[in-house]
């Protein structure tokens, strides 16, 4: 006889096949709504990161030391030009005997060998093979040491790179990491004598010795800021010597430099008894602004830094106003302690196709620096998305201002695309005028470069004889970033008399002039 089937299971076998189904339908639809590119298409434009972006991967190493502040700071040296990390060759030279240690690295610990010394030395790859002075070494270390032997120690030239005073010499420790391709350069030195050199190339040793002061203060904070964690973790420095940075050693030290440093002894400044980031930069347009013209730029975690006139009364005003900064930009403020300044006004006008062309030929370079700050229409919705050209350029439009007046959001109408760009470096980056001429207010002329002087300028198209666009005219002022200190207007506060502790205070406000020592 046949099996009977109970009722109450199948109900539940029934039941069950339902929430199968159920289930299957809703993987489906999950897995749509994943795929689907609706969800990305309408993310907001985020703040700008600082620029130039970071030319290594050492944010993604899995392990970061901390380290520990011992006097002294530690310098990645880069290639002619500041071109890169990693050199070819590698020639030292001093006038007195060096000593060259080679260090391992290993699971057990540190390990040291000595290489014996000389007055120069050598280090090339052969063929996969490590030559030093000629000769072939059985073993690759991690890195070598190499230093004077005698007291006082004389500097180390650097004969395998160039730097704007000629062949470069340094003082302290040089190390030399063995790599792929070539090797790595570190120059450990204490943080008074690396500023002895980062001054004079960040700022003229010709300006008054007030101005000096404030930038050695500035030089001396920004670097111990960057003491608590490795810039380049893999060989153990804490920043390089290029602009990413602060300059170090492209000019030799000075008399007046010298005494700026020693003048304003191990001073830095702080907020909430912590360090801040002491930006600075070249020249103002008479008004400087927060960080928030970077990507990740915060007004709230920076509130030392804040949007002012560059004058004695340092006010504020509502400088993110279109209306508001054209009529602060086409006017002379006769106040500013940049007015002296060339940069501190600068007009050029560029034709449309010299335009176009420059934007079109950076586009991919500055979309894989950051590909949320420069988005493509789509429709109705911009999205980040990789094009090679957005065609000729029919229409700017400025979207927003940050509290300073730097442009941070802006619209470029393409005869093919249409692209909305955040962040003050990429508007400069993309709106070059290479090709063209830059007239500053003194009636000097300079070459377009790479870069707008700055992104505190207002657009004007420009029409030829039949009413049709044929190019556009940029007005602006001041040189670089805008935020923090301006040089030039700290340099004219000093000739107005002021010390360096009113300049620092008036650019940074609610700070104090704290002892490192202290901390």
């Amino acid at each position: 006889m046949g099996r009977q089937t109970d009722p109450m299971l199948k109900t539940k076998l029934y039941l069950l096949a339902i929430g199968i189904l159920v289930l299957a339908i809703l993987l489906v639809r999950g897995k749509s709504e994943i795929e689907s590119p609706k969800d990305t298409e309408n993310l907001p434009i985020k703040e700008q990161p600082k620029e130039p972006e970071p030319e290594s991967d050492a944010e993604a190493e899995p392990e970061m030391k901390v380290p520990i502040y011992n006097g002294n700071i530690r310098v990645l040296i880069k290639t002619d030009g500041f071109a890169g990390e990693i050199h070819e060759s590698v020639k030292l030279v001093s006038d007195q005997e060096l000593f060259i240690h080679g260090k391992i690295l290993d699971e057990n610990g540190e390990q040291e060998t000595e290489y014996g010394s000389g007055v120069e030395l050598s280090f090339s790859w052969e063929e996969g093979s490590l030559i030093l002075n000629g000769e072939l070494l059985a073993e690759v270390p991690t890195c070598f040491l190499i230093g004077t032997q005698e007291e006082p120690a004389m500097p180390i030239t650097l004969q395998s790179v160039n730097r704007g005073y000629g062949t470069p010499s340094y003082e302290g420790i040089i190390e030399v990491w063995p790599v792929e391709g070539g090797f790595a350069i570190v120059n450990e030195v204490p943080l008074e004598t690396y500023l002895n050199y980062v001054v004079p190339s960040e700022m003229p040793s010709r300006y008054e010795q007030e101005a000096l002061k404030a930038q050695a203060v500035c030089a001396r904070t920004y670097a111990y800021r960057h003491l608590q964690t490795y810039g380049y973790p893999q060989y153990e420095a804490h920043v390089d010597d290029s602009v990413r940075y602060q300059v170090y050693n492209n000019t030799n030290q000075t008399e007046s430099t010298n005494q700026a440093v020693a003048e304003t002894g191990d001073l830095i400044l702080t907020s909430q008894g912590q360090p801040i980031t002491a930006y600075y930069f070249s020249t103002s347009c008479g008004y400087t602004g927060n960080e928030e013209v970077w990507w990740e730029g915060s007004a709230e975690m920076t509130p030392y830094l804040r949007g002012k006139t560059i004058n004695e009364a340092g006010e504020s005003l509502p400088m993110s106003d279109e209306e508001t900064f054209t009529a602060f930009i086409l006017n002379w403020d006769d106040t500013c302690y940049d007015r002296e300044v060339s940069w501190y006004r600068w007009e050029t006008e560029l034709d449309i196709e010299t335009l176009s062309e420059n934007l079109n030929n950076t586009l991919k370079n500055r979309y894989e620096a950051n590909p949320e700050a420069i988005r493509t229409k789509r429709g109705r919705n911009y999205v980040s998305k990789s094009i090679d050209t957005i065609g000729t350029i029919e229409e700017i439009e400025i979207l927003e201002r940050n509290e300073g007046g730097a442009i941070q959001r802006m619209c470029i109408h393409g005869s093919r695309r249409t692209i909305e760009i955040a962040t003050e470096y990429n508007v400069r980056a993309l709106l070059n005028v290479q090709g063209g001429v830059i007239v500053r207010q003194d009636g000097t002329t300079v070459e377009g470069g790479s870069l707008l002087p700055s992104a505190y300028f207002i657009v004007t198209p420009v029409y030829d004889d039949k009413g049709e666009l044929s190019g556009f005219r940029f007005q602006g002022g001041g040189y670089g970033h805008g935020v923090g200190m301006s040089q030039n207007g700290a340099n004219g506060m000093a000739k107005e008399g002021k010390g360096y502790e009113e300049i620092l205070h008036f650019f940074y406000t609610d700070v104090e002039l704290t002892a490192i020592l202290d901390l």
